[in-house]
């Protein structure tokens, strides 16, 4: 428990630093290629912590709020994929960007899967 408590700290302080660089390249006009993937990351971590937020702030579980969460999550990264795939020009970025949209499919398949296993028992 104390090892899964330790990482839910550090995705949280990774998750601050990443909205923090968003913030400041936004703050000094800068195009939307350069900190898309901070937002891209940002946003995939706090999917993966996002239950364990949820039972902090609420104080239980809530499957179907932590669905809800995690699939408008989930089609944000989405839609930044491709979003990041028109404005990016190099070969590097257009396969890391492209990796994004499979995982977050496949996130959203499973976050079903382990609703319907919350919701039976």
């Amino acid at each position: 428990m104390m090892n899964k408590q330790m990482f839910f700290y550090i995705y949280i302080l990774i998750v601050v630093f990443l909205s923090v660089n968003i913030f400041k390249h936004i703050a000094k006009g800068a195009p939307p290629a350069d900190y898309i993937i901070y937002a891209i990351i940002s946003l995939t971590l706090l999917s993966i912590i996002s239950d364990q937020l949820i039972e902090l702030v609420y104080g239980r579980k809530s499957p179907m709020f932590l669905l809800i969460f995690n699939m408008v999550l989930y089609v944000s990264v989405l839609g930044l994929s491709i979003y990041a795939i028109t404005l990016s020009s190099a070969l590097f970025d257009i396969i890391l960007y492209s990796l994004f949209i499979p995982t977050s499919v496949m996130l959203m398949y499973v976050q079903t899967i382990i609703y319907k296993k919350e919701i039976r028992g």
